[in-house]
Formats: C-alpha cells, sequence, structure tokens
C-alpha cells in the first residue's frame, strides 16, 4: 500500500513538473507569436506608407508631365492675328 502511494506522489510530481514547463513554454510561445505580429503589421504599415509617397509622387509628376504638355502646345498653336 505504501509503495502505490509513493507511485501516486511520485506521478503527480512528474506530472506537475511537466505541466510547469509546458505553460511556461506556451507562454513563450505566445509572447514570440505577439512580437512577430506586431513586425509583420508595422512592416505592412511602412509598405502601405511608402507606396502611398510613391503614388503621391507619381500623381504630382504625372500633373507635373501635364501641365508642361498643356503648356508646350499653348505655344505652338499658331496665331491667326485676330482673323477668324
Amino acid at each position: 500500500m505504501e509503495n502505490i502511494a509513493r507511485l501516486k506522489r511520485e506521478e503527480k510530481s512528474i506530472y506537475n513538473k511537466y505541466r510547469t514547463e509546458l505553460m511556461t513554454n506556451g507562454v513563450i510561445v505566445n509572447d514570440a507569436l505577439r512580437i512577430v505580429q506586431s513586425k509583420m503589421e508595422h512592416l505592412n504599415g511602412e509598405v502601405k506608407e511608402k507606396r502611398l509617397l510613391k503614388d503621391i509622387k507619381e500623381d504630382a509628376e504625372a500633373e507635373d508631365i501635364g501641365l508642361s504638355e498643356n503648356s508646350e502646345m499653348d505655344e505652338e498653336q499658331p496665331t491667326h492675328n485676330g482673323i477668324f
């Protein structure tokens, strides 16, 4: 009978030891996943910001090109010297 009680104590001891290790490892993995997720969100935000800045720059360049084309067209039109 004493052997059975001793075995049950050892069993609980081993169970608690591994349970504690598994819980600790689970917390570490969970924290690591949170860090990775926050880094990914941060990087995705930077990528979106860079794309937005690039789009704004391209739009501004397109407007500049459009304005210069219009001004060239105005300059190239022949004058009628007031005769229509």
